[in-house]
């Protein structure tokens, strides 16, 4: 196509993690990110959830792309992130996919909600429908909150079920972009339990160690 074709020449395709112009026949990123990138190769509880899974840790290049997916305009990312996600979760029991939600007034900011895009990409892959389940309530940024206790002072009662027929006596796939001390998924879990779901898992893109400065 003579579009896709401009668009090639004026914006050539970098990898979406390192940067590096991509070659005839790669797509997304470089086969160096792909064959170095940081996996996560374990599950991480997090209470009111069966754990939480990640394909990737929060660090390097899978960090920047990150930080540009969520505040540098590249919404076009979750495309490739929601399947990775979805590779990691293998043969998922899930009912239905949802996601942690930003403020709305953080998504009117950003033009998105960068969790969202995650959860459709991921619902895609795995054939689940996804829906919106929860609505984020204003609170003060985690990434402000050094203190495990206080990130998690902050985060309580931070969410509302805005579909109770869709959680109730359902099995859910909680999608998030990062997990760090996991109060935040934590929370959004326990809002979906007390409305009646029937088991919660957790899933996000990357996992930060305990002392990574996210959400």
């Amino acid at each position: 196509m003579i579009r896709d074709w401009l668009l090639d020449l004026f914006f050539p395709p970098k990898c979406i993690f390192c940067g590096r112009l991509l070659r005839e026949g790669e797509r997304a990123y470089c086969p160096d990110c792909r064959d170095n990138l940081p996996e996560r190769d374990w599950k991480r509880p997090v209470r009111h959830t069966g754990g939480c899974v990640a394909p990737l840790r929060y660090e390097g290049v899978v960090r920047d792309a990150i930080l540009r997916y969520k505040f540098g305009g590249r919404p076009h990312y979750a495309v490739v992130f929601g399947p990775m996600i979805a590779a990691k979760l293998g043969d998922c029991s899930a009912e239905l996919v949802t996601w942690v939600p930003v403020s709305r007034g953080r998504k009117f900011g950003r033009g998105y909600d960068q969790a969202q895009l995650l959860a459709e990409e991921t619902a895609k892959a795995l054939h689940l429908p996804c829906v919106r389940t929860l609505q984020k309530r204003y609170r003060p940024k985690q990434s402000r909150m050094r203190d495990r206790a206080a990130r998690q002072a902050n985060i309580a009662g931070a969410f509302r079920v805005v579909n109770p027929e869709a959680v109730r006596d359902r099995h859910i796939l909680l999608i998030d972009d990062i997990c760090t001390t996991g109060a935040t998924l934590s929370e959004a879990a326990l809002t979906l339990r007390t409305a009646g779901a029937a088991e919660v898992s957790g899933a996000v893109l990357a996992m930060a160690g305990e002392t990574r400065n996210s959400r």
